[in-house]
């Protein structure tokens, strides 16, 4: 295969058309619009990554449905921001990832049990732990939301009821 540049190109051009005159030569640029496309890429990458956050958030809580809408309520099913970095509360910088832990709250306990709440699998294993242990309490803020699509439980002595 050959390999040719501009200028060899131009020369084996200009030999075949007999065209000896002065050209310019025009520099063709290899990186047409690098933060567009840099840009759309990162968009991308982060629709994937939400994508894969709600799958992973679903089929871990198909057991508990109240978990998934906690989970659409606190971050649009989100671990990380768009920078890549954990995803912080709004209200509230403590909370974090797609179950919106408290780091105030609950940090050294998640990680007196072993679990990294800057992960999606550590954020959501200890979510289920803090489920398990008070119902949704820990997620009051969030209520409203989750009311309006009529899932709310409340931990009561014979389980969970629905309201």
């Amino acid at each position: 295969m050959l390999n040719m540049t501009a200028t060899s190109l131009y020369m084996v051009l200009a030999s075949l058309t007999g065209n000896t005159g002065s050209a310019q030569l025009v520099q063709i640029p290899t990186n047409i619009q690098p933060q567009l496309v840099e840009e759309k890429s990162t968009q991308k990458q982060e629709a994937e990554k939400n994508v894969s956050t709600e799958a992973y958030v679903r089929n871990y809580f198909a057991d508990l449905p109240i978990m998934i809408e906690v989970a659409r309520c606190e971050s649009h099913f989100r671990q990380t921001d768009s920078n890549g970095k954990v995803l912080r509360g709004k209200e509230n910088r403590f909370d974090v990832g797609v179950m919106q832990i408290n780091e105030y709250y609950h940090a050294n306990t998640a990680k007196r049990l072993g679990y990294n709440i800057y992960s999606t699998e550590g954020n959501t294993a200890f979510a289920r732990y803090l489920y398990e242990k008070n119902g949704i309490k820990d997620w009051k803020p969030s209520w409203d939301c989750s009311t309006k699509s009529n899932q709310i439980a409340m931990r009561t002595d014979s389980g969970v009821s629905w309201e």
